[in-house]
């Protein structure tokens, strides 16, 4: 017991004199875990987030739908985290059909948080990123990335079920039949395992490895309200739940698991019908510290309200700190630098390689323009050459030529396509050109306008 306690009493020195707290690498400014960030606002009050930055490590156990091979995942990401529940939200509402779904890549609060649009249906208010919220600049502070997310246990493949649930779900995953063992975030750090698919997003809720590295440095993970919530919602002593992105994969009464989709997601926090405000029951060296009450892990039908606590990776190249100190009372305040914004019939373009200028030329990246615009984008990889089909015509351009061929016919557009980023960039022109869509510069507003019919219109 002396020795369980000296470590602890170790962990906490550390952690109390910054050396657990390790500052991100690359271009742009360094933030230490925990620092305070300002940039934003929702509901007229200003947003308050957290610095983190991990190895974000996927055990060779995952699976994607892409190759279905085994495969591990490494890679660093700083992360900023809400500090408050922003807002309470169903996970996802009705659609046209009627029907509910627990998977993130269907999520109505997937396309509200990354939306910049001045109304959301689903929600009836601006998107979340839209101005007056967030400005061009603050946006451009945020990386729009690959985001992994679990599979629901209705959406995985027939031929991968068998694998997944007897060789890894119900051995080493909250999601199986040991779901009830993990009652509490101390637990997730037995798990890092599962099914997984991958969006790209700017904004997204937060997974079980991110709230578990907010439960280790802050010893706990539970969150209290903005202040627009606090009056009216505030309990003493509860902790309200908040979603995170995962589904629920265990069994419910009444569903068939292995056909039937459930629509129940995953939250931390909050009620527990069974245990309220028990304290954590557990081995973990973490929660020995803090035994604490929240910090629970359960599930809730998908049209409630609950807790919404977004999160996104920061682009530390285009980051901007005006000022501050880094804590609560005086936290940085973030902004990023000014960019180029791409509009597609009036709507803010959000692209994982952002536009750029070089040698006087606006550049785009292809895949992404054309994609938005319904067509199919090709690559082949030995020549270079980029395939494009959109309403049975068809454009080829290769990097380093400033000239395409349309049906067979040659056209010269003025600058030759690049790679940037591992992204082929092309010219204004090259878009125009391509099937006769009207693109505008706008200089003063460094703003790209494309208007075009879509496949969805």
């Amino acid at each position: 017991m002396k020795r369980v306690i000296i470590t602890v009493l170790a962990v906490m020195m550390l952690c109390t004199t910054g050396l657990c707290y390790a500052e991100g690498g690359g271009e742009g400014p360094s933030f230490q875990k925990g620092d305070y960030i300002q940039m934003g606002t929702y509901n007229g009050a200003p947003l308050l987030w957290r610095y983190t930055s991990f190895d974000i490590y996927r055990r060779s156990y995952y699976k994607t739908l892409a190759d279905r091979d085994m495969k591990s995942r490494s890679q660093i990401e700083d992360i900023l985290y809400s500090d408050q529940i922003l807002c309470f939200k169903p996970y996802d509402v009705l659609d046209k059909d009627g029907a509910l779904s627990n998977s993130w890549d269907e999520a109505s609060l997937r396309e509200w948080l990354n939306s910049t649009a001045e109304r959301d249906e689903s929600y009836d208010e601006r998107g979340f990123l839209g101005e007056g919220n967030f400005t061009r600049d603050e946006r451009n502070a945020m990386k729009k990335t690959d985001v992994p997310f679990y599979l629901p246990r209705w959406k995985i493949p027939e031929d991968m079920k068998k694998d997944a649930f007897e060789n890894i779900y119900s051995f080493a995953h909250f999601y199986g039949n040991e779901y009830r063992d993990m009652y509490g975030v101390a637990d997730f750090e037995k798990m890092d395992v599962g099914v997984y698919d991958v969006v790209k997003d700017k904004i997204f809720l937060m997974d079980e490895q991110l709230v578990f590295d907010i439960f280790a440095n802050n010893y706990t993970a539970a969150a209290s309200l903005a202040m627009p919530l606090a009056a009216e919602y505030a309990q003493e002593g509860y902790n309200h739940p908040y979603w995170i992105r995962s589904p629920y994969n265990g069994e419910l009464r009444g569903f068939n698991k292995d056909t039937l989709p459930t629509s129940d997601a995953c939250v931390i926090s909050g009620e527990d019908e069974e245990r309220p405000f028990a304290r954590q029951i557990s081995n973990s060296l973490v929660s020995f510290i803090s035994e604490i009450c929240g910090d629970k892990y359960s599930h809730r039908q998908v049209d409630e309200a609950k807790g919404v606590r977004p999160a996104f990776y920061l682009d530390r190249e285009n980051a901007v700190v005006v000022s501050g100190m880094g804590t609560k009372e005086d936290p940085y305040i973030l902004t990023g630098k000014p960019g180029i914004v791409a509009m597609l019939n009036g709507v803010e373009q959000s692209y994982e390689q952002k536009p750029i200028e070089k040698d006087g030329q606006i550049l785009v990246p292809l895949r992404a323009v054309f994609e938005s615009l319904g067509a199919e984008v090709g690559w082949e990889e030995g020549t270079q050459m980029v395939t494009v089909t959109k309403d049975k015509e068809q454009v080829k351009i290769q990097v380093g030529r400033k000239v395409m061929e349309k049906n067979g016919e040659e056209i010269d557009f003025g600058y030759p396509a690049v790679l940037e980023g591992g992204r082929t960039m092309i010219p204004l022109s090259a878009v125009s050109e391509s099937f006769s869509i009207p693109v505008d510069w706008n200089r003063d507003e460094q703003r790209i306008d494309i208007t075009a019919e879509t496949e969805t219109e």
